[in-house]
């Protein structure tokens, strides 16, 4: 009985599956008895293809595994194409600007309309990849990739964390580089695909640096809204500043050779830094240097040119040459017993005086120091009055150590005065002359007659010898040579006095 069971079984199994492959299409209610041998397609060089309303919705290509949605001829693997009926089954709303073409959900999205990711299109060719809730978009690749923060919308190329709206990091393999503290990849590109070309933003391996190049010969501008900073191809780099702005360095600036057309102002320097000047500096304007620090100096190694420079303070160098310069404070050249120093002599003790130059002697608040050279300590001062006077006041020397005086002292020792109408006071005048009239005495000596005097001075109204009034306001005289001619009239006026002594004595005889 068992027996005959089994044989009814194993028939009535044997039907069914030739009846299945003999009806050679698939249930619509599914389908049982499958195998590796069962397949939807075709076995001939024909396409698969899916139709709804008589009209292709999808074709799997015959010659190469490219599968098309909404068209009829796929160009890639999968080839995505929107389409709506030219008579639609029923009503449609009419097209949105954006119209989806794939929508990826998970169970964790849900499979709503604005789950997960989507990819859109719009009338006007517009393509969208949209994350339609709060979640990172990111590509990534072996060494980086592109991440889309879902918070704010911060971009980030090589990192999955961006802190700006775009933020880049370089990331590589060291282990791929011959020598990573040497290399340089950039950030950012701006040109052709030429590897020297364009523009472009670079970060070095292992280091926080960042090189800002423009890689052929262009020019290379940072533009502000009213400013700009330009660097030309020829090496040359422009400012362009308006008058009403200024150029702001809080820092060490250092120039082989600066040429500053306009005001070049720097704020305080810290005993840390300064201002460097290797080669020549030209300033065309004003240079103002102001500082609080009594550390900081302006220090001038080689040569200094300006035009108008206004110093407040102390300037110390080896060569100064400047066209106009404006001094509020006292100036020293050298120190010591060398010490060539100008400053304000404003005071009643000095007759108001306005200014000086001191030879070994400065002044401060009213006292003068002189330096001592071991055996001498004098020194000499020159200043002018608001009166228009000038004074020359010689110090002499009281020892070899250091002497001070004040503004009284040393207008005690003025030895030399000269008055606004050109009065010249002074205790002596020593005048070096030679040819001294002596020869008048000599034997040889021809002495005019009286009568040729009287006829001399009837044509000419002045002595022979003896320059013209006309000639003294024009020229004026020698104060050597003018003596000698008044002893040469005196001794010739001795030899008359003498021969008319003679002649008394003749007659009393």
């Amino acid at each position: 009985m068992k027996k005959l069971f089994f044989i009814l079984f194993f028939c009535a199994l044997c039907i069914n599956n030739f009846a299945q492959d003999e009806k050679g299409y698939w249930d619509t209610y599914g389908n049982s008895g499958t195998d590796k041998s069962n397949f939807i397609g075709t076995t001939d060089c024909m396409p698969l293809i899916f139709k709804t309303n008589n009209t292709d919705r999808m074709k799997l290509l015959s010659d190469k595994s490219f599968l098309g949605i909404g068209l009829t001829t796929p160009k890639a693997t999968l080839h995505l194409h929107y389409q709506t009926d030219p008579r639609p089954c029923e009503d449609m709303t009419s097209l949105g600007r954006l119209t989806k073409l794939l929508q990826i959900t998970t169970s964790e999205t849900g499979m709503n309309d604005n789950n997960g990711f989507g990819v859109y299109y719009s009338n006007a060719k517009d393509l969208l990849l949209k994350q339609q809730e709060m979640g990172k978009i990111t590509i990534a690749g072996p060494g980086g990739g592109l991440s889309i923060e879902h918070e704010n919308g911060y971009v980030g190329i090589g990192t999955d964390q961006p802190q700006a709206p775009l933020h880049i990091n370089y990331q590589v393999e060291s282990s791929r580089i011959p020598n990573p503290s040497l290399f340089s990849l950039p950030l950012l590109k701006v040109g052709t695909s030429t590897a020297n070309a364009g523009f472009g933003i670079y970060g070095f391996s292992n280091s926080n640096n960042i090189n800002i190049q423009q890689n052929e010969p262009a020019s290379l501008k940072i533009s502000g809204y009213i400013s700009s900073l330009s660097f030309a191809s020829d090496g040359n780099i422009s400012v362009s500043i308006p008058s009403q702005a200024k150029f702001d360095v809080y820092g060490l600036f250092s120039a082989q050779n600066a040429t500053i057309s306009g005001n070049l102002g720097l704020g305080t320097i810290a005993p840390e830094q300064k201002l460097h000047v290797v080669g020549n500096s030209y300033f065309k304007g004003n240079v103002g240097i102001e500082t609080t620090s009594p550390q900081a100096k302006l220090d001038v190694n080689g040569s200094f040119k300006a035009q108008n420079a206004t110093i407040a303070e102390t300037i110390t160098g080896n060569q100064l040459n400047a066209k106009s310069a404006n001094f509020s404070e006292s100036i020293s050249v050298n120190s010591g017993i060398q010490t060539l120093s100008l400053g304000n002599a404003y005071h009643a003790d000095l007759n108001w005086g306005t200014s000086y130059i001191g030879f070994n002697a400065k002044r401060n608040n009213g006292n003068w120091t002189l330096s001592g050279g071991g055996t001498n300590n004098g020194g000499a001062v020159i200043w002018a009055t608001v009166d228009g006077s000038l004074l020359f006041a010689s110090i002499p020397k009281t020892g070899g150590s250091t002497q001070t005086l004040t503004d009284t002292q040393i207008k005690e020792n003025v030895k030399l005065y000269l008055t606004p109408t050109g009065v010249l006071k002074a205790k002596e005048v020593l005048v070096s002359a030679t040819g001294w009239p002596d020869y008048v005495f000599d034997k040889d000596y021809k002495l005019l007659s009286l009568n040729e005097v009287e006829k001399y001075i009837d044509e000419n109204q002045h002595l022979p010898n003896v320059p013209s009034a006309v000639e003294v306001e024009s020229n004026g005289i020698q104060l050597g040579e003018m003596n000698a001619i008044l002893i040469r009239k005196v001794e010739e006026l001795t030899l008359y006095v003498l021969d008319l002594q003679k002649q008394i004595n003749a007659l009393k005889n």
